[in-house]
């Protein structure tokens, strides 16, 4: 809840707003067919904005249309801001994804 409440001190309401609205909006699935990239999803265990079952969900898909997916998650308490302060922990596995 602390996390939580420091982050609303700093955040306009209004681009959570857009933000919300943008991904209700979006979509790439219509695309998908025309992708060729690799792909690597890093997650927070602890997101409660964009829930890492999104993420998985989305690897899953592309993997079954035989694209290269790859999931990592971030373990951690600090919610989605652990994308930011934690994502050394991710280091080596971003690392070994952009070398092939």
């Amino acid at each position: 809840d602390e996390i939580a409440m420091a982050r609303l001190r700093l955040m306009d309401p209004n681009h959570f707003l857009y933000l919300v609205k943008a991904v209700q909006n979006f979509s790439v699935r219509s695309q998908i067919s025309q992708m060729k990239s690799r792909f690597l999803f890093i997650s927070a265990e602890s997101d409660a904005l964009l829930l890492p079952d999104y993420a998985i969900d989305s690897c899953r898909e592309l993997k079954a249309r035989g694209l290269h997916a790859e999931y990592y998650e971030i373990e951690g308490k600090g919610g989605h801001l652990d994308g930011l302060y934690a994502i050394d922990r991710a280091g080596s596995i971003i690392e070994r994804f952009l070398a092939r």
